[in-house]
C-alpha cells in the first residue's frame, strides 16, 4: 500500500478528518486516478453528506478494513447504506 495513503487511512480511521482529506488530495496530485484516494475522498465526503463535494458537514471516521478494497479500479460507487457506521 502507497506510504500516503496508508498515512491518510490512518487519519480517516481516527477521525482526523483535515489531515485526511489532505493527504488523499496530495495523493491525488501526483495520481489523479488513483482508485483506492478517489473512493476513500468520496467516503469522506458522502459521511459528511456531501454528496456534491461540496465540503458541508463533518465526517464520521472510517472504522473498515482499508486492506480490503482489492486495489484496482473496481470500487463500485459508494452507497450510504453500505457503509457500517
Amino acid at each position: 500500500m502507497n506510504d500516503i495513503l496508508a498515512r491518510a487511512l490512518g487519519h480517516h480511521q481516527a477521525g482526523r478528518l483535515i489531515e485526511a482529506e489532505a493527504l488523499y488530495r496530495e495523493l491525488l496530485a501526483g495520481q489523479p486516478d488513483h482508485p483506492d484516494a478517489l473512493h476513500y475522498l468520496g467516503v469522506l465526503a458522502l459521511q459528511g453528506g456531501d454528496g456534491d463535494g461540496g465540503g458541508r458537514g463533518r465526517p464520521a471516521p472510517v472504522t473498515a478494513d482499508a486492506g480490503q478494497g482489492g486495489g484496482g479500479t473496481d470500487h463500485p460507487p459508494v452507497d450510504e447504506s453500505d457503509i457500517p457506521f
